[in-house]
């Protein structure tokens, strides 16, 4: 079974998953629709027949290197994971073959381009040109960078369903340098797990005190949310030991002298904000802070490109 496949991975979905196909199936599993059960008997209400339920479904994603669960209603995914170690994502580890290919035909995101995910039902599909002229950037939420095993794998981080409609300044500034932060980490981890998806938070109106979730749509047929932050976890393993950090941010540039230590916050707020439960398997009481054993700072990038081809 593919890496991207192993328990601790697996163990981030929130729903049962029965049907979970193989890293190499290229079939496609829905996370299936709980019954719905009579609160005394505990038996199914045969409610609507023989004609199943509407839902709500998610799409579940198995890709060579990545796993995620696709929100219908949002046209985002609920969240992805990924399983980073230093071999994962040193060129260096490449076989010896692709080692000896010319340089035109070793993996490279050059040769990718956007495109619709075949896994997701047409009626929920995001389309490239749904972005077309909206101001975001096509973000990816599994870096292509974070993926060399194979031309194949990385073009899988190219489907629209692992992208998010991300403010320019954010994709191309501090999320890209958290992202290069995120594969440093295999230098002092022997394994690196990340579960990286979008967040809509609420927002205090300043005129009546109250609060609103608000988010904007874009796509042709306005359809597609635009989240409001974006979150990241991650688990770093080391000789036996569990090293978790949780992190917030916000989907918008930020300042030049900002530190990554300004987005954390305890796993359970996020918990508490997506309906998503971490690494529930995990015993967290072992589990030590993430920042206790690495520094939790980067160098934010300067200027991001202004070119649209750099998008993440």
């Amino acid at each position: 079974m593919n890496e991207a496949l192993d328990p601790f991975v697996k163990s981030s979905l929130t729903f049962s998953m029965p049907n979970l196909v193989s890293a190499d199936s290229t079939s496609k599993a829905a996370i299936p629709t709980p019954p719905m059960t009579n609160s005394v008997t505990n038996q199914p209400r045969n409610v609507t027949g023989s004609f199943g339920v509407p839902g709500p479904t998610a799409d579940l994603l198995v890709r060579t290197s990545y796993i995620g669960a696709f929100d219908r209603r949002l046209r985002n995914v609920h969240w992805v994971a990924e399983k980073l170690t230093k071999d994962s994502i040193d060129r260096l580890a490449l076989s010896d073959a692709s080692l000896s290919d010319t340089e035109e035909s070793k993996p490279d995101r050059k040769h990718s381009t956007f495109k619709e995910d075949p896994a997701i039902p047409l009626a929920f599909r995001v389309k490239p040109n749904d972005y077309t002229n909206s101001g975001f950037d096509r973000g990816h939420l599994v870096p292509a960078a974070d993926v060399v095993e194979s031309q194949a794998a990385i073009d899988e981080t190219f489907f629209m369903s692992n992208m998010s409609p991300q403010a320019p300044a954010f994709n191309r500034g501090v999320w890209a340098s958290f992202e290069r932060y995120v594969r440093g980490l295999v230098k002092s981890f022997d394994e690196v797990y990340v579960i990286t998806g979008p967040m809509y938070l609420p927002k205090q109106d300043p005129e009546d005190g109250k609060f609103y979730v608000k988010y904007e749509v874009i796509g042709r047929d306005k359809t597609v949310a635009v989240p409001t932050h974006f979150f990241k976890v991650i688990l770093g393993v080391k000789n036996g030991s569990h090293y978790m950090g949780s992190f917030v941010l916000a989907n918008e540039g930020v300042a030049q002298d900002t530190q990554l230590d300004s987005f954390l916050l305890p796993v359970e707020a996020i918990e508490r904000s997506t309906g998503l439960e971490f690494f529930p398997f995990l015993e967290r009481r072992s589990v030590k802070a993430l920042c206790s054993a690495v520094k939790c700072s980067f160098k934010l990038a300067s200027k991001y490109r202004a070119n649209s081809a750099s998008e993440e």
